[in-house]
């Protein structure tokens, strides 16, 4: 077991914190405690939100309620073992426990991209063949592909711990990169797909409100969530790429930065996981008056518990004035 060796006898993803300087490692780990608290809040609350409505039955919203459990086991699994790690680690290295983090990590941000793949392809479906699509998108086969999506993030995880373990971890993670870049290219197309096909039902379709409701409901979505897209996994894509092409020709500051770059492109698509949550709650109506009802009702019955409590007391004393 391999504890507390060289960057060289134990490559994972998270090597190159031991370059970093310590004012960067703090802000990491501020950051990513942050975000981990607000990804497990806003998530819960999607998943909440539509047992409540009663819309987990529905396969497009099954997918997102299968992404909120995948980003919250995201927030409370990797983003806490991440902070441990950068807390009792910082530049020292603990090949065990980097390779849970890294399997885990790796496991759940996949599980999540992939069903973003899955939603986009759904959303694709719905709109371009809205006669077929429930036979298009069974149950049965929701439960198939997830499944499948599943098996490929364990796959992807185990290619990096067998990368770590045989001394090929520069190879695997090139392969992985490559794989990110195709998982967001493909929810970026699908997504366009979408938008495209809408327009093109809108201009051929008889009942022309009925379809300027759809087209203003997919296109919000689609700008959002391609907007999250650009901002987080692109970013991260990218910085992956110069990483590999210049880290090792980089020394000093330059490796320094190069490394937080990375490190600050992780916990950009954990970000990307709360952001999603929030575009759900902000479109999703139903979802959202149903929490806003819940609250309120609580609230309610807790007003008039207390009003009874104080009727009951005012009348106590009443009697007891009386007598």
């Amino acid at each position: 077991m391999l504890n507390n060796t060289t960057v060289e006898e134990c490559m994972t993803s998270y090597s190159g914190r031991v370059y970093m300087s310590s004012d960067q490692i703090n802000f990491l780990i501020a950051y990513d405690i942050a975000t981990g608290f607000f990804n497990f809040l806003a998530n819960g609350l999607v998943i909440f939100a539509l047992v409540l409505s009663k819309q987990t039955g529905n396969p497009s919203l099954k997918l997102i309620f299968l992404l909120s459990v995948s980003d919250c086991c995201l927030a409370v699994v990797v983003q806490s073992l991440f902070a441990v790690m950068m807390f009792k680690f910082p530049h020292t290295q603990n090949c065990t426990f980097e390779m849970m983090t890294q399997f885990f990590g790796i496991f759940f941000t996949h599980t999540s991209g992939y069903i973003i793949a899955l939603i986009g392809f759904d959303r694709y479906a719905r709109v371009k063949f809205l006669t077929k699509y429930s036979n298009i998108m069974t149950s049965k086969r929701v439960k198939i592909l997830v499944i499948i999506v599943i098996l490929l993030s364990v796959v992807q995880a185990t290619l990096y711990v067998l990368g770590t373990t045989f001394g090929i971890f520069d190879k695997t993670k090139k392969i992985g990169v490559a794989v990110d870049f195709i998982v967001v290219l493909s929810v970026v197309i699908v997504t366009i797909m979408a938008v495209c096909a809408v327009k093109s039902h809108r201009r051929n379709a008889g009942d022309q409100s009925m379809m300027k409701a759809v087209d203003q409901t997919v296109t919000r979505l689609a700008s959002k969530i391609l907007l999250t897209i650009i901002i987080f996994y692109v970013i991260y894509v990218i910085i992956a790429f110069l990483h590999s092409a210049q880290a090792d020709k980089s020394t000093g500051a330059k490796r320094s930065w190069l490394e937080f770059g990375v490190f600050l492109g992780y916990l950009l698509t954990y970000t990307n996981s709360l952001v999603n949550a929030l575009i759900f709650l902000s479109v999703n109506n139903k979802a959202r008056m149903e929490l806003l009802r819940r609250t309120f009702k609580g609230r309610d019955s807790k007003d008039d518990h207390t009003g009874s409590v104080s009727k009951s007391n005012t009348q106590e004393i009443s009697i007891k004035d009386l007598s």
